[in-house]
């Protein structure tokens, strides 16, 4: 999958996973829970 074709779901999502990873090496848990939403303007 390149980056140019990349879903806003599929960008949230990786997002997500990685703040879950940095925060699992930093605190040594895992956080509850993580939302990310991207808003786009109409």
């Amino acid at each position: 999958m390149t980056t140019s074709n990349i879903t806003r779901g599929q960008l949230e999502r990786n997002v997500s996973q990685r703040l879950q990873a940095f925060y699992l090496e930093k605190v040594g848990r895992r956080p509850e829970k993580i939302i990310c939403q991207f808003l786009t303007r109409s």
